[in-house]
């Protein structure tokens, strides 16, 4: 069908023109293409919010996918294949390849925040380094900055790959302004160590006290499909599987499926040369119709995953 597609506009560009009518409806269709395109960039930047983890990385896997697809189609446009063409065969390429991004997203990746009282002098700042790729391999220069807060709080994020079972050691360093290994001052004592059980996406809240005096630490891990299935807390009991991402990825290929439908009948109605009013109205519905879609299959994505989450136990330790 897009074979087709292309060798009629090829044979009407070079029978020197389209009708007044087929190019008035392409240049419609292509310009309602952009704007739904960008009413979906501003939907999806509106509800990215992390409420969980996988749920935002989902989202802007899609937004980025979508921004990129934009960009070639703009390309495609200088060449000599028609815009709607370009369109079609984007929409297609980015639909596929969404599907196995977030398909494969569940591989086992836990978000780690790190979170520490301790004042610091002016132009001075903490560091978290520890062993392994987010944490600077005890690099000091490649290690995980972090941010002051009110009540001298220190924090910072890291993502650590979780598939199989997992214990990382770590410390806290003092570094100066230009954040070198001269006059960095490391956290005395022992190394702390976190253990995950892999095998799953999760998330570790862990708080950290200088001197030691007392530990925090919250994991939650939801296990993948297929290894046990269910969600587990500090070694708690089970209770029902999040389908964010599952949801996420539905809602994406809808939008998606919705969209390329609509593309593909705007060149069926320029092949046969209908009525182009008509024609026009239709298409506008039928892209209208994909964006709203989409963007109530993300806000629903994004309601499943805030109301499967309930507030972590404590496993505290002294």
């Amino acid at each position: 069908m897009a074979e087709d597609a292309k060798e009629t506009a090829f044979n009407s560009s070079e029978s020197k023109a389209h009708a007044p009518e087929a190019d008035s409806l392409e240049s419609c269709v292509f310009g309602l293409f952009n704007e739904i395109v960008g009413r979906m960039n501003k939907d999806i930047s509106d509800i990215l919010r992390p409420k969980t983890s996988e749920v935002a990385s989902a989202v802007r896997t899609y937004q980025a996918g979508v921004t990129q697809k934009t960009s070639e189609i703009e390309q495609l446009q200088e060449n000599t294949g028609t815009e709607l063409v370009a369109a079609a065969g984007a929409v297609q390429e980015f639909q596929n390849r969404i599907a196995s991004e977030l398909g494969a997203m569940p591989s086992g990746t836990v978000t780690i925040r790190f979170s520490i009282p301790f004042h610091t002098y002016f132009g001075q700042h903490l560091r978290v380094v520890g062993g392994c790729e987010s944490l600077g391999n005890w690099n000091l220069d490649n290690a995980l900055p972090m941010v002051w807060a009110e009540g001298d709080i220190w924090s910072a994020e890291a993502q650590l790959p979780a598939d199989q079972e997992l214990s990382v050691e770590y410390k806290y360093v003092v570094c100066e302004a230009d954040g070198q290994d001269v006059g960095a001052a490391w956290k005395p004592g022992n190394n702390f160590v976190i253990s995950l059980p892999g095998g799953g996406n999760g998330s570790v809240k862990v708080k950290d006290e200088w001197d030691e005096t007392s530990r925090e630490v919250q994991i939650e891990m939801i296990k993948n499909a297929g290894k046990g299935g269910g969600r587990k807390k500090n070694g708690g009991s089970d209770r029902e599987e999040s389908d964010a991402v599952a949801a996420i990825s539905t809602a994406a290929n809808s939008a998606l499926e919705q969209l390329e439908a609509a593309v593909n009948m705007s060149l069926n109605l320029l092949e046969s040369s209908g009525d182009v009013a008509s024609a026009e109205l239709l298409a506008a519905d039928r892209m209208v119709a994909a964006a709203e879609q989409r963007s109530l299959a993300m806000l629903k994505a994004l309601d499943v995953a805030a109301s499967s989450e309930t507030p972590l136990p404590s496993n505290r330790t002294k």
